[in-house]
């Protein structure tokens, strides 16, 4: 049984899951790119840099997520665990106070 949001694709919600999904590409690109330099000891700049990209996306779309639900801005740092974060903070209980419909 899961309780839904009448208006589940309020604006933080989409903003949030837009910055997440941009944020997940970014640190996967990122890994990818440093796998032929794993020898090297920072690996490859410019997958550095895309994975640290990433991870901000990521923080900020779980910050919107957690927004859209009513709860505190500390539950983006939920996002640095990537995409586990992002279930766990979908999952959280809706605290706005808006009409909720149970689905089973």
């Amino acid at each position: 049984m899961f309780k839904v949001r009448h208006d589940s694709a309020s604006p933080e919600f989409r903003k949030g899951s837009a910055l997440a999904l941009t944020g997940f590409t970014l640190e996967t690109l990122g890994v990818v790119a440093n796998i032929p330099y794993e020898a090297v000891l920072f690996g490859s700049r410019v997958g550095l840099m895309a994975t640290l990209t990433g991870v901000v996306f990521f923080v900020v779309g779980v910050y919107y997520l957690a927004k859209s639900k009513g709860r505190s801005p500390a539950w983006a740092a939920l996002g640095l665990l990537s995409l586990l974060g992002w279930i766990l903070v979908a999952f959280l209980e809706d605290h706005t106070g808006e009409e909720t419909v149970i689905v089973t």
